[in-house]
């Protein structure tokens, strides 16, 4: 997130520690970047549930115990975990295809590269000459 766009930043929230992810977006959006968090619900908070139903803390140390904000919502009366689940899956499900497709694509492009090699020896060598 070096400098300001047009376009909204968009941050994948999973895995991410809440305060610090916090302030950092908070930064952004001061600045007058738009930004858009997704997967809010697999957000880290450190410590481990019980003692995050409790209070929040700072920090997660290696080998700490952590809870997600989904399941502290849900203990809490956040009904619309099922349903994140589900989307979630048909999100993974279309991203798997969108990668099958791209991965296709890319390999069309390689063996189109290679087959015009030798058609286009002739072009490439007069580029050269211009340092392209």
């Amino acid at each position: 997130m070096a400098s300001f766009s047009n376009k909204p930043v968009v941050v994948d929230a999973k895995g991410h520690l809440l305060g610090r992810l916090a302030s950092t977006l908070a930064k952004q959006a001061l600045s007058g970047q738009k930004v858009v968090v997704v997967r809010c619900e697999e957000i880290n908070v450190s410590g481990s549930f019980f003692r995050n139903k409790l209070k929040y803390v700072l920090r997660l140390k290696q080998g700490r115990k952590f809870a997600t904000i989904k399941r502290l919502s849900s203990e809490f009366g956040w009904k619309y975990a099922d349903v994140i689940d589900k989307l979630e899956a048909k999100r993974k499900v279309k991203g798997q295809a969108y990668h099958a497709r791209k991965v296709a694509l890319t390999k069309k492009k390689a063996s189109a590269a290679t087959n015009a090699g030798e058609a286009l020896k002739p072009v490439n060598e007069k580029l050269a000459v211009y340092g392209l």
